[in-house]
């Protein structure tokens, strides 16, 4: 059970959210799942790539150019393909199209949530995050280079990835709660915390 443990609850958000509204519906929605926990709505630029006074490491710098420059390096390749052969852009046998400033903005917002996990959950026994389903129409590279980002330093990681309507398809509640459970607890023992 949950009793013994501290949960906190970020939810990320763009800084013109209603992050009140925001924070109402997920401690109502923790409400409904019998869980105490105490929930931050946490508001980043959504497209900004200059670092706010410096507050990005410089190691987090370091993998959003290295992820930038992959990224533009597949795309030059796609697109040399495509142009040689007279053919739409495709990528893994699929037509893609794709918006480069969105990938550079889906790139930003995935460094900003990575250090903000970083910031606030460094200790945590094991961090969730549920991810947005992938662009449409993009990439699976470039999907994965958000991955990538994301994970950059962060030793324990539980991710869980919604479909389009943000539900998660696969597994039951209590299922997934069950994994929770079991992933938390066994890294509280690991620590000796428990």
């Amino acid at each position: 059970s949950f009793e013994s443990c501290k949960i906190q609850v970020f939810c990320i958000a763009e800084e013109d959210t209603d992050a009140e509204g925001l924070k109402a519906d997920v401690k109502k929605f923790l409400y409904d799942l019998r869980m105490q926990a105490e929930v931050f709505v946490i508001a980043i630029k959504s497209w900004d790539v200059q670092p706010e006074n410096g507050s990005q490491p410089d190691e987090s710098k370091e993998a959003f150019t290295a992820a930038q420059q992959r990224v533009a390096d597949y795309l030059a390749e796609i697109k040399e393909t495509a142009k040689k052969e007279g053919t739409p852009l495709m990528a893994d046998g699929k037509p893609v199209i794709v918006n480069e400033q969105l990938v550079e903005k889906f790139l930003y917002t995935t460094l900003k949530l990575n250090s903000t996990i970083l910031r606030y959950s460094r200790m945590a026994a094991v961090v969730l995050v549920s991810l947005p389903p992938p662009p449409v129409s993009h990439p699976a590279y470039c999907y994965m280079e958000y991955m990538d980002l994301l994970v950059d330093n962060l030793p324990r990681l539980l991710m869980r990835m919604a479909d389009v309507e943000g539900n998660f398809a696969d597994l039951s509640l209590e299922e997934e709660e069950e994994v929770v459970v079991r992933l938390a607890f066994r890294e509280i023992r690991s620590r000796g915390l428990f």
